[in-house]
Parts: structure tokens; sequence; C-alpha cells
């Protein structure tokens, strides 16, 4: 075997060892009741659509503008009449915010970015929220309209948020298509001419914490998107998905529909994130431009499907559903699952031998029916499987196991194959996962051994040292003195380095990790594609994502401070 295969082969062998090790495939699920019938209006009225990852004022290059004020009525009849109930509006939000996107993102790059410029003196809150108000106002109840930016943007991957807290300028942390230094010995470096530094921008654990403060969910986006532009790699890939999971123990949420009805390798990932064993919900995005929403048809927009449980349509309320995870993504089917009564995204106690109950409930578009509706186990096994189903009620008894697990389910359209013609799917649901847990099960986040050492000649000795929590919250505080300091941190802890006369030095522990940083640019280089060669665009397998080679590489730090 070539030294190629031997790397595929382990990379593999590791990623079935952390599949196996956690979470074991459970028995087949039974079918035992059917009832078929029409949906009645008020299970349909218990979750609204919700569409996200948004912008709001976007135009291709060369592109005319067409009027602001017809884009926003038009938007507004268009959720009507397609059954949108809420809209997360994204950036540029509308003509002279986007103009401040063109400004910032290119000839004033260098000046906003400087450290001389106040960069929130950009923030146009007021304009933005009057944004909202006047789509509320065009709506007038029909649908609820709140705020949601994809940010950050880079090339470690992008995120969309649930109660998006607007702390900056939407473009404060977008590094896309430029060169970025994201930590210390970061390769990837563009000098900003106006203070001879390279450029810089907050990493994700950062923001993250921030936003998790603010009471925000941030979704990774379009987790396996890349492409090849006049030869050159592109990626949109979540690179830092992984990370995350490993550090936090669970995600705030993952997309699942993107790009396509049934994007198969987004939710291969989600389904090796789940066989982990953490809490990883999944959710449908759209990531189009909503002043071209009208162009859409109805099957084009994907949506979350969110329970409110009878509460008002506000931003903290889709939020709150979101958290849960009692939510399915589709792009116009109905589709549930509970377990034992207990709703998608909640946990169900099971132990060896106990006998569960399945309920689904589907329901197609317009009459017609589903051609496929599974239900998905760990690993992606296939527990149980009905065909030709005009939509109704299916119960299933499934036996439980001793280890932790889940189940979750997909319908598919009238002549749709997700097996033979994946890409051709043209109607897909899909539902959160119940959590299958047995008495006890805990999935402990991981532990970093810190070891930093002080040379005698460092900068910041006579400082300060803080260890905190990914809150913020202290952990341990100290003077900086020559030698080794030794500590047990939580992998997403940062450290914050003080000292007069010098600036402020404040970073994640997880993000100036020599070996998780090389992990992370097999799949932001591109790397990954000289190991999986039939690859197509917007493929990656999950175990390109290496998250056993993560794990393994946070339970250590070492580092110096010069």
């Amino acid at each position: 075997m070539t030294m190629k295969g031997i790397r595929i082969a382990t990379i593999k062998m590791m990623y079935l060892a952390l599949l196996t090790s956690g979470v074991i495939a459970q028995k087949q699920a039974t079918l035992d009741f059917e009832k078929a019938g029409p949906p009645p209006e008020s299970v349909l009225l218990q979750y609204p659509a919700v569409v996200t990852h948004t912008h709001n004022w976007r135009f291709g290059e060369g592109e005319p503008r067409s009027s602001f004020d017809d884009a926003e009525k038009e938007l507004v009849a268009w959720c009507a009449h397609v059954g949108i109930r809420a809209v997360g509006v994204g950036s540029a939000w509308d003509p002279a915010n986007d103009a401040m996107f063109q400004r910032f993102e290119g000839p004033d790059r260098d000046l906003y970015f400087s450290g001389k410029f106040d960069q929130k003196s950009m923030m146009q809150t007021d304009q933005v929220r009057g944004v909202i108000a006047n789509l509320n106002k065009l709506a007038a109840g029909r649908t609820y309209f709140y705020l949601d930016n994809e940010t950050p943007k880079n090339r470690m991957g992008h995120l969309w948020w649930f109660n998006y807290f607007y702390d900056y300028p939407a473009w404060h942390d977008y590094s896309q298509d430029r060169p970025i230094k994201m930590y210390r010995d970061d390769p990837s470096i563009e000098i900003n001419p106006l203070n001879g530094r390279p450029h810089t921008r907050r990493d994700l654990f950062q923001i993250v914490a921030v936003q998790h403060r603010a009471g925000a969910l941030g979704v990774f986006a379009h987790p396996t998107r890349w492409w090849m532009s006049d030869g050159k790699f592109v990626t949109n890939i979540a690179a830092l998905s992984g990370l995350f999971l490993v550090a936090e123990g669970r995600l705030d949420g993952l997309a699942i529909m993107s790009d396509r009805p049934f994007n198969r390798s987004a939710q291969d990932l989600w389904i090796s994130f789940l066989d982990t064993g953490a809490v990883v919900p999944g959710f449908a995005e759209t990531d189009f431009f909503l002043n071209k929403a009208s162009a859409h048809k109805g099957p084009q927009t994907f949506r979350n499907y969110i329970h409110l449980n009878g509460k008002t349509l506000t931003a903290g309320h889709i939020r709150d559903a979101a958290r849960v995870g009692d939510v399915f993504a589709s792009n116009g089917a109905f589709l549930t699952l509970s377990v034992d009564g207990i709703p998608m995204g909640s946990i169900c106690t099971t132990s060896a031998g106990k006998s569960h109950r399945i309920r689904v409930e589907a329901y197609p578009l317009h009459w017609s029916n589903f051609s496929l509706i599974q239900l998905i186990g760990p690993h992606g096994a296939v527990l149980a499987e009905k065909r030709d189903f005009p939509g109704g009620i299916l119960e299933f008894t499934f036996t439980g196991g001793e280890q932790a697990g889940y189940v979750l389910a997909r319908a598919f359209g009238p002549g749709d194959d997700p097996i033979a013609a994946p890409d051709q799917v043209r109607q897909t649901a899909i539902t959160n996962p119940v959590y299958l847990r047995p008495s006890g099960f805990q999935l402990a986040p991981v532990q970093t051994s810190c070891t930093l050492h002080v040379s005698g000649t460092s900068r910041w000795i006579g400082g300060t040292i803080e260890f905190q929590r990914s809150d913020g919250s202290v952990i341990k505080r100290q003077t900086v003195v020559p030698g080794i300091i030794r500590i047990l941190l939580p992998a997403n802890a940062r450290i914050l380095l003080t000292h007069p006369g010098l600036a402020n030095w404040s970073f994640s522990i997880a993000m100036e990790n020599a070996a998780i940083e090389t992990l992370l640019s097999y799949l932001t280089s591109g790397e990954f594609r000289k190991d999986y060669p039939e690859l197509r665009e917007g493929e990656v397998p999950p175990e390109a994502f290496r998250i056993g080679e993560l794990r393994k590489a946070l339970e250590a730090f070492d580092f110096t401070l010069d």
C-alpha cells in the first residue's frame, strides 16, 4: 500500500473507532400502525415556516440596482404567497448599508482595519432597525422579520444566527477572499500599509462568546461547499465546525439542507457529528438575495418549520425553539417525529431491551405522495422504510440498547430517489433527531493540558496572565514570571495577557494550537482532495474533518510567551 493509501486508511480507521467507541447502531424498527389522511390544519399551524441565512440587498457583479422600496414590497408579497411566516433578514440590509459594504470591503478596507478608525461609527443601528420595522409594517402580521447576518465569513467557514446581536458593522469579521492572520504563526498574511501590521480578525471562539452572551445561536453554513474557479480552489467549508464540536461538546447548529433539496454530503457530515454522541441541531438555509426572492418558487425555498408551542413569533421565541431543536427542515413537505411522546431535539432515556414507540407525521406537497420515508439511526443506518405513502401517521416499535444513539426521519417526494439520483431530488424533508441516551450518559468536553514557557527575555514578564472560560469568567489570574506555567483548561478557554505599555493580547488556546491549525489547513487549503480524488465540487467526506485527531490535538497545548 502506498503512503497515501495508508494515510486514508488510517483516517478512516480513526473515524470508525471514534464512532464505535461510544455510539452503537440500534436495531431495526418495525412499522405496526399507519393511518393515511390529509393534514389537520391545527397541526400545520403549530410549525410556522422560517427562512434563514439571507442577504436582503445584494446584486451580482454588473447587475443594475432596482428600487429598494419595490423590492421590499415584492418580498412581503412573496412571503405571503409562499407561506413564509418569518424571515431572518441578513446583510447588506439596504442600499446605504450595501454602499458601506462596498466601501469597507473595497477601497477603505485598510482604513477600517488600521486601528485608526472608529469602526462602530459605521454601524447604522437606527437605519438597520428601520429596515426591519418597515418590513414588519408592510407585512402587517402575515410575516415576521428579524435581524440576521452571515458573519464571520473567512477561509475557516461561515456562520449565520438566530437572534443575532448587532455588535459591529456587518462586514467587520469578513475576510473570505484575502489573506488574514488568524493566529500567531499563520503564514496567510497581508500587510496593512496604514499601520505596517498584518490584517487580523477576531477568532470564532471570541465571536461566538460575544453572541452567546447576548442570547444568539450560531449555525455553521453550507458545511461542505467548495468549488474551483480558474483552476483555484475556493472554500466555503465549515472547517471550524469539527473543532467546535470537540471543544464544546455540541454545536448550536449545522446547515443540513443547503444548496439543493437533498445535500447528501452535508447530511453525511451531520450524521457523523451526531455519531460522536453530541447534540447537533440541523437546519435549512436559503442563502439567497431577498431582493430577488420573488424569482424563487416555493420548492426552491428551504425552510425551518419551528415548533413554537403556541408562542408568538418573536426572534427570542424562534431562537428558543431552535436551541431545543424541535424543528424540521423542508422545501415544503411536513414531517415530524417523536419517541415515546418526546419531541425532536429532546433526549429520550433508553436501555437494553426497552421498547420505544416512534411516531412520524408526514404530509407531502400539493396532495401528492412520498416516494420514500426513512427512519435513520447511528452511522446513517436505515432503521425502517415506508414507500409510496400518501401522507398521514406512521408508528413504529423499536428496541433500545445500552449505548447512546438517536433516531431521525427523512421523506422524499414523488419520483425522488435519494440513492440512485440524490442531486435530482426535488422534494425532501428531514427532522431533527430524538436523542436516545442510557441513564447517566454524559459527553464530557475535552480538557486541555496547557504548558506555557516564559523565557527570561519575554516582554510579558511583570505583566498579568488571565485564564478565562469561554463566557469570559476568570479561571485563574497571576503575574507573569520566568519559568513554566502548567494548568488544565477547558478546550475552549482563552488567555488574556496585559502589561503596562503593551497592547493587550487575548487568544483562544485552540486557535494557537499548531497541531489544530495543521488539521484545519487540510480542509481550508483543499489538501483533502488529494486523498479523495473522486470528489465532486461541494463534496467533503466526514473523515476529512478528522474529528478523532482534533480531539487528540486538543488534549495538549505547548506554547511560548515571547
